[in-house]
């Protein structure tokens, strides 16, 4: 990128390659997640697929969450707490790091090679906020959402092997622990399923 190319080719090369396939792996991962995340809420409620997908296909990546974790609240209480775990490291570390490659203005500077990013928030009060962006970021977070999926993956593979509990509304929902860092988040939240299952049954009477 030493030669600054003009018109569309320059906006096509306005961005390190390198980056850019790192923006399309986090688009990819976070679509597969949002995919899984709509599976297990169709399998929760035990809705056929076709009616399922009618149902979340519009619904953002917010929305799903809340009614995952509704349907495991109603049906799997013993699942809820660490559920709310996976659902706070992703609204919480992942969600906002993914809004800032999806809405933010990204460059590579001709001179230095380094690739920023702009992002300006216009709510109440008119904001810009600038920062240059190392590569490893953007891989660990693809790596970070694609953790989550698998995790989601192995919520799936067990949930049909657990009976429902209840289908009595309004049960309490468990507080959630408040952590002090990603690091330690993804750690509690994204704990093997069936290790968790295991210590589960051990502890039952």
């Amino acid at each position: 990128m030493a030669d600054q190319p003009q018109d569309t080719e320059f906006l096509l090369e306005l961005v390190d390659h390198e980056y850019l396939i790192a923006f399309g792996q986090i688009t990819v991962q976070w679509s597969s997640m949002e995919h899984i995340m709509e599976c297990a809420i169709w399998q929760a409620a035990k809705i056929p697929m076709r009616l399922g997908k009618s149902m979340t296909s519009q619904t953002q990546m917010q929305g799903k969450i809340d009614v995952l974790g509704t349907l495991l609240s109603q049906f799997h209480p013993n699942l809820s707490p660490h559920f709310n775990k996976v659902a706070k490291y992703i609204r919480e570390c992942l969600l906002g790091r993914r809004n800032l490659v999806t809405h933010g203005f990204w460059y590579t500077e001709f001179n230095t090679n380094d690739t920023h990013v702009m992002k300006t928030v216009a709510k109440g009060k008119l904001t810009s906020q600038g920062r240059t962006v190392d590569l490893d970021e953007l891989i660990q977070l693809y790596t970070d959402i694609a953790e989550v999926t698998n995790w989601i993956r192995s919520l799936c593979k067990e949930r049909p092997k657990l009976q429902r509990q209840s289908d009595e509304p309004n049960q309490p929902i468990p507080t959630i622990p408040n952590h002090q860092d990603c690091a330690t988040r993804k750690k509690q939240a994204l704990r093997p399923l069936a290790d968790l299952l295991k210590e589960q049954a051990d502890q039952s009477p």
